[in-house]
């Protein structure tokens, strides 16, 4: 999330009264907004300083979701893959530290295809959300025929998905994900 992004979706503040912002390096940051009352947020410690992760709990009908928003480091080179990876290995040891049913979202960086993507499924105890629901590009948006689905939903086993697709472009390089979920 940058300024631009944070200016251009004050229309729609209005929609989600429980919001979190995190500021990374260069103004950058992770937010998260939501229509359900939110408590025990703050930063989820994936050693990113560009862009801090969420932690959250959300309260769905009375029911608490712990939620982490994630935006992994870019793998352009060996470095940042490899710190993208650690990420990967940090957001499993807190699923599985995780009690509550459990949902983590973002841009993560990875495709489903890398052996990296399975560890964090098993060593976290997760699965994905769009497993079952078709190949689902995310990005780029402007080159469709290379698309890859780098924006995931993942899920603990006390959460079931009833559906998981892409939303309409909106001005990101990404197409946003709409799941519906259920306790």
């Amino acid at each position: 999330m940058t300024a631009d992004w944070r200016h251009a979706l004050a229309t729609i503040e209005a929609q989600f009264p429980f919001r979190y912002r995190t500021s990374g390096a260069g103004g950058r940051g992770v937010d998260l907004w939501s229509r359900l009352p939110m408590k025990d947020i703050g930063t989820l410690s994936l050693e990113s300083v560009r862009e801090p992760a969420i932690q959250a709990t959300l309260l769905a009908s009375g029911h608490p979701l712990r939620l982490f928003a994630v935006h992994t480091s870019w793998p352009v080179d060996p470095a940042s893959a490899a710190r993208r990876n650690r990420q990967l290995v940090l957001l499993a040891e807190h699923a599985r530290a995780t009690k509550l049913p459990l949902v983590a979202v973002g841009d993560f960086n990875i495709s489903p295809f890398s052996p990296h993507f399975r560890r964090l499924l098993t060593d976290g105890n997760l699965r994905s959300a769009a497993d079952g629901f078709g190949w689902q590009p995310t990005w780029p948006t402007f080159l469709p025929p290379a698309g890859i689905q780098i924006d995931h939903g993942f899920v603990s086993p006390a959460v079931s998905v009833q559906s998981f697709r892409r939303g309409a472009g909106n001005g990101s390089d990404h197409l946003p994900i709409v799941m519906d979920l259920m306790l």
